[in-house]
């Protein structure tokens, strides 16, 4: 992978003109996430599987399983993926815009995670990625992340090349997925305000903050949120969507706010919003 910095320059111009305006969706008013509604796994087409060790890092005190382990997770197995198909491309980049996860039975005392990760839908610069995470004691993650395609050398979204359908379409089934975003940016006036520096060790060869980052920003915001106990025997069901990167220059701060049955988090940077969240306590 190039060392190439990251320019935010498509964030700002680039998804304006290609993707229009968010729905405008407040946070704490999106819609509950079930794993039922995720593009199921494929009885045909390309299913990459892996496993991974849960590490010390990649759990709680309680012992659930984090939602930053899990994204960790899903990015390194779509990574894989592409490594074991030869599809790798230095002249490409693909970076999170969406991510959703449902924690449909809470991890406690696994100690191993299989990976189970395919194409879930396309559009003309971006792709879908399903990712099941299932423990060997019983706890499940459903997730789907939507990725775009960037050109490295002009930071802007590039085309699909034809070798994403040769190894997806029969996974994707002719899916199309939208890259609107469905949270709405500003935060909530009552929201609690938390800085959340950045650390070198945060920031990814892309040359920005990478998407594990931020969901460690939301463990944060589970922890110091109203009614944020017990959170291991609770169903928690997240979502994540990316406006705009942020790096060593930003000067990041978090707005919080929630009650009983979820929080919403958004990530202000220099006044604007560069990335909002979701978390809901879902019923089993």
């Amino acid at each position: 992978m190039s060392r190439r910095s990251f320019s935010p320059h498509y964030a700002n111009e680039t998804w304006n003109q290609d993707q229009g305006q968010a729905r405008a969706i407040p946070c704490a008013g999106a819609s509950t996430l079930r794993h039922s509604q995720l593009f199921p796994e494929p009885g045909g087409g390309r299913v990459y599987r892996s496993q991974r060790r849960i590490r010390l890092s990649d759990a709680a005190p309680d012992g659930r399983l984090r939602f930053d382990a899990m994204a960790r997770y899903m990015q390194d197995v779509a990574s894989d993926d592409l490594a074991d198909a030869g599809a790798e491309d230095e002249a490409l980049a693909w970076v999170v815009r969406r991510t959703a996860m449902d924690v449909v039975t809470p991890f406690g005392t696994d100690h191993s995670v299989a990976l189970s990760t395919w194409a879930s839908g396309s559009g003309s610069r971006w792709g879908a990625r399903r990712t099941s995470i299932a423990g060997d004691a019983g706890g499940r993650t459903e997730a789907e992340s939507l990725w775009v395609l960037i050109d490295r050398a002009s930071s802007r979204l590039a085309r699909l090349p034809a070798v994403f359908d040769d190894l997806y379409a029969a996974s994707t089934q002719g899916r199309k997925v939208s890259a609107k975003l469905e949270l709405a940016p500003d935060p909530a006036p009552e929201a609690k305000r938390v800085r959340w520096p950045l650390r070198v060790a945060d920031i990814d060869m892309l040359g920005h903050a990478n998407n594990a980052v931020y969901w460690a920003a939301v463990e944060t915001a589970l922890a110091v949120g109203a009614d944020s106990t017990d959170t291991l025997a609770q169903r928690l069901q997240g979502i994540l969507e990316y406006r705009h990167p942020v790096d060593l220059t930003s000067d990041l701060e978090l707005a919080i706010a929630g009650g009983r049955s979820g929080m919403s988090v958004w990530f202000i940077d220099d006044g604007g919003t560069a990335a909002c969240a979701v978390v809901r306590r879902a019923a089993s």
